[in-house]
């Protein structure tokens, strides 16, 4: 069974060629590697110029995100499995086999991940059993198969005909939360998702905003957030969800004002995240723009 690896680079240089380097060791199977290099502008592209006889370089003359980035880089690809990776991601030898394995042993499984190491985590990472807010909507949630219910995007081996027949990854979301929506896309069609918690690799994480403010990073994770409450929940839950975010993001916001804390990082994130609510709050296109913009 033949493997098609897609990563999609932005400001990548420092982590790229490690990242290729174990992907190469982490599987004996037939393995196509496309990079797609999100205009970047620091020598991610350099970097890659030693691999030119592995890896197929797609570079493009601006910043579609993560999303839209994989689909571009797997529009031809020809692998019976695709592996979403960041580059920030160090798998072990023979990883990418191990997952591979799961797979063809487990028919009913739509994608499988490891576990991922992260210094910013309290605990292993890569999945969870819940979608923010399905406390909100419990019937659009019964009766999906199995109990994980998201893999993150960091590392992920999803069915190829499956990715197709979902389409990629939904275009609205530009960073964050397409993740999210592609593994309950997965559910919806009858499969389930799995990850190997004796299979534990090491991502580095968020190398791709290092430098940008705290505030931005967070408007950019709640926009994207909405997409997803927008397309998968009922309006009424949208509205509580907000309501409830509205309420907690400020009174927070408002507590680390009070105390003197407004310079500090974490009023800096409640501060983003109240100004993607109000674009959300204000209409339903504001979201989008916010996500992509910012």
């Amino acid at each position: 069974m033949k493997i098609t690896a897609s990563i999609v680079t932005y400001q990548s240089g420092p982590v790229i060629a490690s990242c290729i380097e174990h992907l190469r060791a982490a599987t004996a199977r037939p393995l196509d590697v496309v990079v797609f290099d999100n205009a970047s502008n620091d020598d991610t592209v350099q970097r890659l110029q030693p691999f030119t006889q592995q890896v197929r370089v797609v570079g493009s003359p601006e910043n579609l995100g993560f999303g839209q980035g994989h689909n571009r880089a797997l529009a031809d690809a020809s692998g019976d499995y695709f592996l979403i990776l960041n580059p920030d991601i160090e798998l072990p030898p023979g990883g990418l086999d191990r997952l591979a394995d799961f797979l063809e042993a487990h028919p009913e499984c739509g994608a499988v991940a490891p576990v991922l190491e992260e210094s910013f985590s309290a605990g292993p990472a890569g999945f969870s059993r819940r979608y923010p807010g399905q406390h909100y909507a419990p019937r659009r949630f019964a009766g999906l198969p199995g109990d994980c219910a998201i893999l993150q995007g960091a590392c992920v081996l999803i069915r190829a005909g499956l990715f197709r027949e979902i389409g990629g990854f939904d275009s609205r979301y530009f960073l964050y939360a397409e993740d999210l929506d592609l593994s309950l896309e997965i559910r919806k069609r009858g499969f389930t998702l799995a990850y190997l918690p004796d299979l534990q690799v090491r991502h580095l994480g968020g190398h791709s905003e290092k430098g940008r403010p705290s505030s931005s990073v967070a408007k950019r994770k709640y926009a994207a957030l909405v997409i997803f409450y927008r397309k998968h929940y009922p309006f009424y839950t949208n509205f509580i969800l907000l309501a409830r975010d509205g309420l907690k993001f400020s009174s927070r916001y408002l507590a680390l004002v009070l105390c003197g804390r407004a310079r500090s990082e974490k009023a800096a994130d409640y501060k983003g995240r109240l100004q993607a609510w109000w674009a959300a709050w204000c209409g339903p296109t504001s979201t989008a723009r916010v996500t992509n913009k910012v």
